[in-house]
C-alpha cells in the first residue's frame, strides 16, 4: 500500500484531537504508529510530531503549533 500525503494530514488531524489515539500504519495497516511529541528547544512553541510505524519503519515528522500551558523550571510549558 502506498502511503500518500492525504494519509499522513488525516492521521495528523487524529493526533491533534488526541495524542493518545491508536492509530494503524497507513503503510503496512500490520503495526500501529508510535507518537512520540518533542517540544523545540528555542522559544518557539511548537512541537514536532514523530510518528514510527512498530512493525514496518515507516516514519514521518509532523512540526505544528503548540499551546502554552504553564510555566516549568526548564522553559519546556509546551502542550
Amino acid at each position: 500500500m502506498s502511503t500518500t500525503a492525504a494519509d499522513w494530514i488525516a492521521i495528523a488531524k487524529q493526533v491533534a484531537a488526541n495524542p493518545f489515539v491508536k492509530i494503524a500504519c497507513p503503510n503496512c495497516s500490520e503495526g500501529y504508529l508510535q507518537i512520540l511529541i518533542v517540544p523545540w528547544e528555542n522559544n518557539e512553541p511548537k512541537v514536532d510530531v514523530h510518528l514510527i510505524c512498530e512493525h514496518c519503519g515507516t516514519r514521518n515528522t509532523i512540526t505544528k503549533e503548540a499551546e502554552v500551558v504553564g510555566s516549568v523550571s526548564n522553559g519546556n510549558a509546551f502542550g
